[in-house]
């Protein structure tokens, strides 16, 4: 492949200023390539050989990016990109990946310095894992209508080519997750490392919004105290100073219900699917939680109706299993003695 990428970039952002957002001099990159409402096209190049191999500690590699854009000349970008994630870089064929951008290229862009993005990837080759992709995204989605405490992301239709020519161009669905430091300077915060340990206390709003989502999600792949799947974020002028916390990673939860996914051995349930009410709160007023769950009940089910990608079947899945939780909102007894329990059901 030609190295005309620096020229392109220029080009691209330069003779073409129409092409960026107005008003906006500088932004970050997952500003930049978001577009609210409808995914984006991308392209990525590599060798694929040498990004899907194997690797104890996988390194970064180089890849060319493009966006393809409508009425405008698509942008290129030369980045790098390595795989990601524990488990599914174990256990998936196409693991997900992290692309950092280097300083010319933020430079050149005009980019804020936030180097580094996730893409979701579809793990595997089976068609199944592109509707599951999907979910996984709306899981994002469904919390953002919730809470301005989370995660943005943006949908993407890829199509992955090897630049050695050794395999075939495929296209996938995948997603893009804002820079970690990008959400918490939004939340006007700071992520706390896992060095300061387990909260002793915590941001109660935020977390009956955190735990009762999880719930409704059928998500128990997560953790406070080992940071597994949360980021927490404490607020710099916040006068209680009480971290906050935001999910991500879903792909164990019963919406999604990958076919990998098993609940975790200390947990009373058998299938992701069964819900496990985690709060460790004690007790606490939920009635304005279960409002807000209830007031957003239309959103929420729009969000997953209104996903033009979805097969029917998988959409239908999806709405039924929110439908569940709502039913089940509609006796907040069971939640709260469930609280009371650490989670498990009255018997």
């Amino acid at each position: 492949m030609k190295k005309q990428v620096p020229f392109l970039l220029l080009f691209g952002f330069f003779l073409l200023p129409a092409c960026r957002k107005q008003g906006q001099l500088t932004e970050t990159p997952f500003q930049h390539f978001r577009d609210e409402g409808q995914a984006v096209e991308l392209v990525l190049a590599t060798d694929m050989g040498r990004l899907l191999a194997e690797q104890e500690k996988p390194t970064y590699q180089p890849i060319e990016l493009i966006l393809k854009k409508n009425n405008c000349l698509d942008e290129h970008f030369s980045l790098e990109a390595k795989p990601r994630g524990v488990f599914r870089r174990a256990n998936c064929a196409f693991p997900p990946l992290k692309l950092r951008f280097p300083d010319e290229v933020l430079a050149a862009g005009g980019f804020l310095d936030y180097p580094t993005l996730k893409l979701v990837t579809h793990c595997r080759a089976d068609p199944g894992f592109n509707q599951l992709i999907l979910k996984e995204y709306l899981v994002f989605k469904l919390y953002n209508q919730l809470t301005d405490n989370s995660f943005r992301t943006q949908l993407a239709k890829i199509t992955y080519c090897d630049s050695e020519k050794k395999y075939k161009n495929i296209e996938r669905f995948g997603f893009l997750i804002e820079h970690p430091r990008e959400l918490a300077d939004r939340m006007n915060g700071r992520i706390l490392g896992e060095e300061y340990g387990a909260p002793k206390k915590i941001n109660l709003p935020a977390y009956k919004i955190f735990t009762l989502f999880q719930y409704m999600v059928g998500n128990t792949d997560w953790g406070l105290g080992n940071r597994h799947n949360v980021k927490l974020v404490l607020p710099k002028k916040d006068g209680l100073k009480l971290p906050v916390p935001v999910p991500y990673d879903f792909d164990f939860c019963g919406l999604v219900d990958a076919p990998y996914a098993v609940p975790h051995h200390s947990h009373p349930i058998s299938d992701v699917k069964e819900r496990y009410f985690q709060w460790r709160g004690g007790d606490a007023d939920f009635t304005d939680v279960f409002d807000l769950f209830k007031n957003k009940k239309e959103e929420l089910l729009g969000i997953v109706n209104g996903c033009e990608y979805l097969d029917g079947g998988v959409r239908a899945e999806m709405l039924g299993y929110l439908g569940s939780f709502f039913e089940v909102l509609e006796r907040p007894e069971e939640i709260i003695q469930a609280s009371k329990l650490g989670g498990k059901k009255p018997e």
